[in-house]
Formats: C-alpha cells, sequence, structure tokens
C-alpha cells in the first residue's frame, strides 16, 4: 500500500467517524420546536442575529445582546442550543436582552418547527454529507493512482465534515476537543476546491503562468485561519473562561474567513470556465454537465450568503426563508452529482459497468455453486437409488458406500469447477488472482533458454493475458532492420466469440515516435487513456500540424491495440521496446500489485532480451572470427608460396595484417627468361573489404604483366582503368611496380602514389680500388670516383617517377624510369 492510499484510507475513515457522530447527536438532539430567532457570538458576547417576522419572538431585534436565558447566564451558543432543542412546542422561558444599553425582559414561548423545517434539517445535515462522502470515496477507490480522482475525492470528503455540523454539547473536554479538531482542517475545502479546478481536466493558463498560485491559497488559510480556530477549540474544551477574552477578535477573524472563502470559490469557477473554453470538444462534451452543475449549485448559495450576511433575513418570512435554504440546499446538491452523473455519463470511470459486472460475477459465481450442489444432489439420489433398490444392505454398508462415492463425486466436480468453470467465468465477468512469485519464476526459468526475441514476446504476452485477464495486449521490439519498434505479437479478446485472436499485422512506430520518446526520456510505465486530460494519449490529438500525420498514426496504432497501460522494456542504456496492454475484462483499473508485478515481468524481459543480444554478438564475433581465419588463410595463398629462380637478384618479402587479413600486396613475378617484376600496393581500408580490393589488384597485374613488354605505364594505365569501374569511388589503391632486367642490369620502375621505395647503393671503394689497377683508364677512373662521392653523401634515393594513385580518376598518365643497378645494391619497398 502506497503512502497516499494509506493517509486517504485514515482520512474518510475519520471523516465517516465525524458524520457518524454528527448522525448520532442529531438524531439524539432534534429539535422539537423553534424560539423563532437565531443567535451569533460578537466578540465575548451573544447577540440576536435574526429573527422570524412572523415567530413567536418577532419582539426581539437583530443585534441584541442576551443576557439571561430563563434566569440563567449563557456563556456560548452551545448551551442556547442544549437547552432550547428538547422543549416541546409552547414551551415557556424568559429572555434578559440589552437593546442600546437598556435591559429589557420578555416571556416567550417556543413554536411548532415549520413544516418542512425538520426535512430540510434532513437534507443539510445527513443526505448532503452522505452524498459528498459516497462519491468522493467511490471516485478515489476506483481510480487511487490519478491525482484529480484523488482531490476530488479530499474535496468531496473536507465538504462532508463542514455540513455534518458536530457540535461538542456535553462532552468532556479532550473528547470535546478531539471532536471539533476533526473539523477545523475542514476548512481547507476551500484551498482544495481552488487547487482542483485550476488542474481540472487540465492545468489552466493560470497555473502555467503563477505556478504558486495554489501554495498561495493553502497558506493564506494555514497561517490565517487554522491556527485561530485550533487555539479557540482547544481552549474551549478546556478553559472556557479563557476563551471568551480570545473571541472579542472572532469579527475581525470572520471577515478574514469570508473573504478567503469568497476568493477561493470564486476563483475555482474562474479557472473551471478558462479550462472550458480551451478544452478539446471531447472534453467540453464531459466537461459541460460538470461546469453548469459546479455554477448551479454554487453561485446561489455564494450569493444568497452574501446577501443574507449584509441586509440580514428580518424583512423575509418563515416560509420564505424556508424555501430559499430548500432550494440554496437542493442546488447545492447538484455539485457533487454533476461529477457522478459525469463518472457514470462519459465513462470517465465504468462505475456501472463496474457494478453490472460485480454484481453479475457474484450470481453467475455463486449460482454455479449451488447449481454444482443441486446437479451432485440430484445424480447421488439417483445413483444411490439405482444402487441399493436391489441390493438390500445393513445401515453401516449403507453409510459407508454413500460416503465413499459421495467423496469421490464431489472431489470430481470440484475438479471440473476449479479447472474449467471457474477460469470460463472468471475470463468472462472478473479476472482471477495470480500468485507474482510463480509468475516471476516461471518466466525467469523458460526466459533464461531463450535467445529469439520474438519467441520471448509470445511467452511474455501469453503469461500477462494470462493472469490479468486483459482485453488485449501487443508486444514491440526493436527491429535492427527497419530501425522501427515493430509488432512482434499481439492478441485481443473478442468478447462475442470468447476467442482471442491475434492483430498484428503491420503495426510498427518510428524511433522518433511520441510515445518511444517518452518511455526513453522516463522509463516509467505510461497511462494512455484518450478520454483522460492528463494522459500521455492527449499529446496525440493535440499535436502541432507539423506533426499531426505522424501522431494520427501513433493514435491510430494504440486505440487499434486497444492500449491502456503502456511498460518500456528497457535497460539503463537501451531501450528494447514496450509492452501496450488493454483494459482487464473486469474493467477495474491496474491495482499497484499489479504494476509491479508488470513491471517486474518486462524487466525480465529486458534482461532476457539483453542477454540474448550479447549470445547473438557473441556468435557473431565467432563466426566472423572463423571467417576472418579462413580469408587469411586465402590471402596468404596470394602471396609468392616460392621465390622465383635468379642468379641476379636476392629477393624476400613478408606481408603482416593488422587484423588477420587486409589490403596490403607484394608479389614476385617470372617474366621470361631473364626478367623479374616486383609489386607492392597498398589498398585504402583494413580487414576483409581491403583484402577483397587486394586480390583484384593481384589478379589484375598477373593478368597483365605478360603483354606489358616493357612499357609499365600502359599495365599501370589499365590497372587504374579496371579498379575505377569496379570499385566504389571511396576505393583505391597505392601501387608501385619494377621490372629488372638481368641481362644489362637496367631496373625500370612506375610508382602510382605509393610510399617512394628507397634504392641504397652499394659502397664503391671495392670497385674504385678494382679499376684503379688497370692501364688506360685513370681519366674514366676519377669520373667515376667524383660520381660515387656524390652517391656516398646520399647513398638512398627515392623512387618516386610515376602518377597518382590507381582507382580514382578514370583516365590517368603515368611516367616509367629506368636506373642502371650495380652489385650490392639494395631496394626496399613497403606499405
Amino acid at each position: 500500500m502506497s503512502r497516499r492510499t494509506f493517509l486517504s484510507a485514515v482520512f474518510f475513515a475519520v471523516v465517516l467517524l465525524y458524520m457518524g457522530l454528527g448522525f448520532y447527536q442529531l438524531f439524539a438532539l432534534l429539535p422539537k420546536s423553534t424560539p423563532g430567532w437565531l443567535v451569533r457570538r460578537d466578540g465575548d458576547r451573544l447577540k440576536i442575529s435574526a429573527v422570524m417576522p412572523d415567530g413567536p419572538a418577532k419582539d426581539l431585534r437583530a443585534s441584541d445582546e442576551i443576557v439571561l436565558l430563563n434566569n440563567r447566564e449563557i456563556k456560548s451558543a452551545e448551551e442556547i442550543v442544549q437547552f432550547i432543542q428538547p422543549l416541546e412546542a409552547g414551551t415557556a422561558y424568559t429572555l434578559r436582552i440589552r437593546r442600546n444599553g437598556e435591559i429589557k425582559d420578555y416571556a416567550l414561548r417556543t413554536a411548532p418547527l415549520p413544516p418542512g423545517a425538520l426535512a430540510l434539517i434532513f437534507t443539510a445535515r445527513v443526505i448532503l454529507p452522505l452524498v459528498f462522502f459516497l462519491i468522493g470515496l467511490a471516485v478515489f477507490i476506483l481510480k487511487p493512482h490519478d491525482t484529480l480522482a484523488w482531490m476530488l475525492g479530499l474535496l468531496f470528503g473536507l465538504c462532508a465534515i463542514v455540513f455534518s455540523n458536530f457540535l461538542s454539547i456535553g462532552l468532556p473536554g479532550w473528547v470535546a476537543f478531539l471532536a471539533q479538531a476533526v473539523g477545523i482542517p475542514s476548512v481547507l475545502f476551500f484551498p482544495v476546491f481552488f487547487h482542483f479546478f485550476l488542474i481540472f481536466p487540465e492545468p489552466s493558463p493560470s497555473l502555467r503562468r503563477f505556478p504558486r498560485l495554489p501554495l498561495y491559497a493553502y497558506l493564506a488559510f494555514l497561517v490565517l485561519i487554522i491556527p485561530y480556530d485550533a487555539i479557540v477549540t482547544a481552549l474551549h474544551s478546556f478553559a472556557p473562561q479563557r476563551a471568551q477574552a480570545l473571541r472579542s477578535i472572532t469579527y475581525a477573524h470572520g471577515i478574514i474567513f469570508s473573504l478567503l472563502a469568497l476568493l477561493t470559490i470564486v476563483g475555482g469557477l474562474l479557472a473551471l470556465i478558462l479550462n472550458y473554453r480551451q478544452a478539446g470538444n471531447i472534453a467540453r462534451r464531459k466537461m459541460r454537465i460538470v461546469v453548469v452543475g459546479g455554477f448551479v449549485g454554487l453561485l446561489p448559495l455564494v450569493l444568497f450568503t452574501i446577501l443574507f450576511s449584509v441586509f440580514g433575513t428580518d424583512r423575509i418570512s418563515t416560509s420564505t426563508l424556508l424555501w430559499l435554504n430548500f432550494i440554496i440546499v437542493g442546488l447545492f446538491l447538484l455539485f457533487p452529482l454533476s461529477f457522478a452523473y459525469a463518472i457514470a455519463r462519459h465513462q470517465v470511470i465504468p462505475v456501472s459497468l463496474i457494478i453490472r459486472r460485480g454484481i453479475r460475477y457474484l450470481f453467475v459465481a455463486r449460482g454455479s455453486v449451488a447449481l454444482e450442489v443441486m446437479t451432485v444432489s440430484v445424480v447421488m439420489f439417483f445413483l444411490m437409488d439405482a444402487l441399493f433398490r436391489n441390493n438390500p444392505m445393513s445401515g453401516r454398508s449403507v453409510g459407508v458406500i454413500s460416503g465413499v462415492v459421495a467423496i469421490i463425486v464431489w472431489t470430481l466436480t470440484r475438479a471440473i469447477h476449479t479447472r474449467v468453470i471457474s477460469p470460463v467465468i472468471d475470463r468472462r465477468f472478473f479476472r482471477r488472482a495470480y500468485n507474482a512469485q510463480q509468475i516471476l519464476a516461471e518466466l525467469g526459468e523458460a526466459l533464461r533458454t531463450m535467445t529469439d526475441p520474438p519467441e520471448m514476446a509470445r511467452l511474455v504476452s501469453a503469461k500477462i493475458q494470462d493472469s490479468l485477464q486483459t482485453e488485449s495486449i501487443a508486444v514491440f521490439l526493436y527491429d535492427e532492420k527497419t530501425k522501427e519498434y515493430a509488432c512482434a505479437t499481439a492478441a485481443q479478446y473478442v468478447e462475442a466469440s470468447h476467442a482471442t485472436v491475434s492483430a498484428c499485422e503491420g503495426l510498427s512506430l518510428p524511433v522518433d515516435a511520441f510515445i518511444i520518446q517518452r518511455l526513453r526520456e522516463s522509463g516509467q510505465p505510461l497511462a494512455v487513456n484518450f478520454d483522460d486530460a492528463n494522459s500521455s494519449a492527449r499529446a496525440l490529438v493535440s499535436a502541432d500540424a507539423g506533426e499531426n500525420e505522424s501522431r494520427a498514426r501513433e493514435n491510430e496504432i494504440m486505440q487499434r491495440i486497444r492500449a491502456q497501460l503502456i511498460l518500456p522494456i528497457a535497460t539503463k542504456e537501451q531501450l528494447f521496446g514496450f509492452v501496450a496492454l488493454g483494459p482487464r475484462l473486469g474493467d477495474l483499473p491496474f491495482s499497484g500489485e499489479d504494476r509491479s508485478v508488470l513491471q517486474s515481468v518486462v524487466w525480465q524481459m529486458a534482461l532476457a532480451l539483453e542477454n540474448a543480444q550479447l549470445i547473438s554478438r557473441k556468435a557473431e564475433e565467432e563466426r566472423l572470427r572463423h571467417e576472418l581465419e579462413i580469408a587469411s588463410e586465402v590471402q596468404q595463398r596470394l602471396f609468392p608460396q616460392r621465390l622465383p629462380a635468379t642468379e641476379g637478384l636476392e629477393l624476400a618479402g613478408v606481408c603482416i595484417p593488422a587484423r588477420g587479413v587486409g589490403g596490403d600486396y607484394y608479389d614476385f613475378i617470372k617474366i621470361g627468361d631473364s626478367q623479374i617484376g616486383i609489386a607492392v600496393a597498398d589498398v585504402a581500408g583494413k580487414g576483409i573489404s581491403a583484402a577483397l580490393l587486394m586480390s583484384i589488384v593481384q589478379a589484375s597485374l598477373r593478368s597483365h604483366v605478360q603483354t606489358a613488354r616493357g612499357c609499365l605505364t600502359d599495365l599501370v594505365t589499365s590497372m587504374n582503368a579496371l579498379l575505377f569501374e569496379s570499385t566504389a569511388a571511396n576505393s583505391y589503391a597505392t601501387f608501385f611496380y619494377a621490372q629488372f632486367d638481368e641481362k644489362d642490369r637496367a631496373f625500370t620502375y612506375v610508382n602510382a602514389g605509393h610510399n617512394p621505395p628507397m634504392l641504397v647503393r652499394a659502397n664503391v671503394a671495392q670497385e674504385a680500388v678494382s679499376v684503379a689497377t688497370a692501364e688506360g683508364v685513370t681519366t674514366q677512373v676519377v669520373r667515376r670516383e667524383a660520381q660515387m662521392s656524390a652517391v656516398a653523401k646520399n647513398p638512398a634515393s627515392l623512387l618516386t617517377t610515376g602518377g597518382p594513385v590507381s582507382g580514382i580518376f578514370e583516365s590517368c598518365s603515368y611516367e616509367q624510369e629506368t636506373i642502371q643497378v650495380q652489385t650490392g645494391d639494395v631496394l626496399v619497398a613497403y606499405t
């Protein structure tokens, strides 16, 4: 039980007790006559407030101060009530009054009550508080989680206290204090009234502009009214003499209270008008009777209260005054009854349906048991009659056999009732009880072994619908392919055929849908009620013009699946989907226990989906790892498996991909008898895609190299055109290709945007020595030594001649360069 529910239950229990005391006091002290005048307190004095013009005390005047009643000093109005009420009509009594400083004595008699007076008292002090109490209690019970329903129940409960009008006559001090203390908070009826109509059925524009307006109303009564009432009540109960002194400020307190009460009532009615004017057509239709009932019920009471306070009632005859009070009380009854009518007529809370189905359930459920008993009795009679008629037995034998047969028949009947008849009745009229722990345990056990999200959705849907007996249920899950929340399963109970049908075709919501955004932001269940102004669904029918189409689609889907409660299937990091529940077959709202169980169920499903996602991701990673191993093995076979046989070169190459496979490539190709092709390439990207593009480069090179005939620019140009046509715009490759001729040691190359390879020249000292010993070559030696000296200063050269990278441009021109290499020169090409 929530804290609000507990406090509300205590509140209604206290109101009921207070009303009971008031009713008891009313009937115990029911007036038998009338003195013909009313009294009010003015500071520490008691004065006549009104006199019946045609009554038994017509000589009295308003504002006469009461000095003695029947020669007894009177200290409170309650003493006058206690004295007058038991008197029969025609009973004589004396009254001493002070008028304009002059003392006067009157011998008076009580008169019979005017016709209809008892009916008016009974209506005002019994029927009126009962109506307020019952409607307020019913609204709270039927919608305990709704703020408006809770405030309306509080408002009507406070009003019931006001009209119960319990007086602490003849009670001990502490009992009187406790009884009167209950009535002190009833003045909060006025700020609660103001607050309620500021938010009914939607927050008022004034509340959006001044959000602290209700707080100020509460503070005014809590600071200016309630402390005074509490002090006066305590002093009146325990120290009456001291209370008289404090009552000297009663007039000022009464003025303040009257102004605050008038301001809050008028303010609440104005807020009701503003809310009615800004409400939609559906809300207006539902509010119309409440607006009419509120104004017709409250305005006469407010207006006549002001008029009677200002002008008095001395000039109004008794019968006229009585009928005016009858009219005021009767019209005031329209205030709570208008809410009751709106609730029943417009299904704000399906009271009639709940009562009708509850009664039907009671009769059908208990009636079925009675029918079963009658059937078993008839069957047993004929069975026993047939068994014992032709087989006379002793009384003991008859008793034993009858008992055994009766036990067997009743056991079978009970089993049939429990397994067949009772579920049918529960599904048709009500919901059956469920074991929350059992549901969670069974779901946890089943979901633990599942990895298929649609299968999980069907299991959860079936379990929820079987336990809560909802009219419909739909489970939406995020679809990676469509990037939407698509319906995984949906079922609706068709009452006419008592069957459950699937209704999931074509239902999906985009990730930016209003419902999805609300679930992602709040992570809490959403109530969906298109007739409720406080429901999240309200935004679906009041969208901006630019959102009308998407909101209309959401509106259509929510109404199609009869959504009433939406629960997110989510963890802290991800919204996997949601469960949309329709109303329960019993037409009662989802209880706190229902919501708690449902949240536990969707949380379990979220964990199961997250686990399935991790398993799927792990399996996918394992599959990719296996495929990567195969791709790596295939790619390794594209590299030279053995080095070409050659006498003029020493060859070596290695490739170590960063991710098992990649776009790096090298190759050694034997061309004819005396030429060796050397290739190094680097394809854009990493992984499988780069490896595939690398295989294209390798195949293209192998297919063109034998026909190049020394023109390497044509070879690279052809490869560029092939890559451009067969790959995407963002695919390209840097490429270095060279051919070495063993006969003349000519090294020809083309660099298509690749990292420049380095040609490192050998040490020239040995060559210089070897030519220096020969005759007639001195000039040549000096020239060659000069050349070698230049090389020695920069022994490594970068091979940059060529053109742009391959595969980006459709047509490119390339250049080639031929270099004479010597023994010991080293070429280093890399990626």
